[in-house]
């Protein structure tokens, strides 16, 4: 069967994903790997609407309204009206949300810093280039992908 092998590496990497998630989640609570998500985004984008939030994290856009209410509470984005359309709101990061993201960030570099310390550079650096060729065609190729399975 020519479909066996790029079905099990499929599954094998699947399996690792999963692991990783649940890794990952040891190091910090869920709030705070959502917050991260949503400020990384808004700081990489620029202030966006929240339609166009949810679709870049691939989530609902109630739910994104949720989350965005809490970061807004907490003063870390802000609502400005959108100057194209003054009926419409843009999210944008805050001075504070921008220094939370900072030190988020920093920790998690550090972190992986640590787990990766004795890994020859080498491997490093594979590690780098492959997963992030991996992710980059998975963003570019999500719709693409979630089309043909739901036609399935």
């Amino acid at each position: 069967m020519a479909d066996a092998e790029p079905l099990s590496v499929a599954g094998a990497v699947a399996d690792a994903l999963s692991r990783l998630g649940r890794a990952t989640g040891r190091l910090g609570a869920a709030a705070d790997r959502v917050t991260y998500l949503l400020l990384a985004i808004l700081e990489r984008e620029g202030p966006l609407r929240t339609g166009a939030l949810a679709e870049a994290t691939h989530a609902d856009p109630s739910t994104i309204s949720r989350q965005i209410a809490r970061l807004v509470d907490d003063g870390l984005v802000r609502r400005t009206a959108d100057p194209a359309d003054a009926r419409a709101t843009l999210l944008g990061i805050t001075e504070a949300g921008q220094e939370h993201l900072d030190a988020s960030r920093s920790r998690r570099n550090r972190a992986l810093a640590m787990l990766l310390a004795e890994w020859d550079p080498a491997d490093r650096e594979a590690l780098r280039e492959l997963l992030g060729r991996f992710v980059e065609d998975f963003e570019q190729r999500l719709p693409e992908v979630r089309a043909q399975l739901d036609a399935d």
